[in-house]
């Protein structure tokens, strides 16, 4: 599981050519990216888009993953304060290279919504700075 980042998919990628790996993507980074791209959508209208993103997020199946995805779509594009963003998460989120990010695709056992990068520096964040920050002189 990785961020939603070219050059950490790319290095995948090529590091385990051949073995066509199936990289996941952090829920927590398409999150944060539909926020960056939906602030021009009216609140009330982008509370209903980032549901129904939680609504495909959360599918059992691919088969109603779909199910989901056709329908939200439609919708989307059918409105006109949010047709411009339905194209854009049509595009990088359905068909672009970060489109596992779907809890059905995470096999069992294996965390959803940060990667294993991710929990590692939150860990050495808080054993060695007790989450507070250090201050660190320059050498002049």
């Amino acid at each position: 599981m990785g961020d939603a980042d070219g050059a950490q998919y790319n290095a995948m990628d090529r590091f385990f050519e051949g073995c066509n790996p199936e990289i996941l993507v952090c829920f927590y980074h398409v999150v944060a990216k539909v926020h960056e791209r939906s602030s021009s959508i009216h609140p009330g209208k982008r509370s209903l888009v980032v549901a129904a993103i939680f609504d495909m997020y959360y599918a059992k199946t691919a088969s109603q993953f779909h199910s989901k995805k056709t329908t939200i779509l439609w919708q989307w594009l059918a409105d006109p304060d949010i047709k411009e963003f339905g194209k854009y998460f049509h595009k990088q989120w359905l068909f672009g290279k970060f489109l596992k990010w779907q809890c059905f695709r995470t096999p069992i056992g294996l965390a959803t919504t940060s990667s294993p990068v991710e929990t590692f520096k939150a860990k050495v964040k808080c054993t060695y700075t007790l989450r507070s920050r250090m201050y660190i002189p320059s050498k002049s």
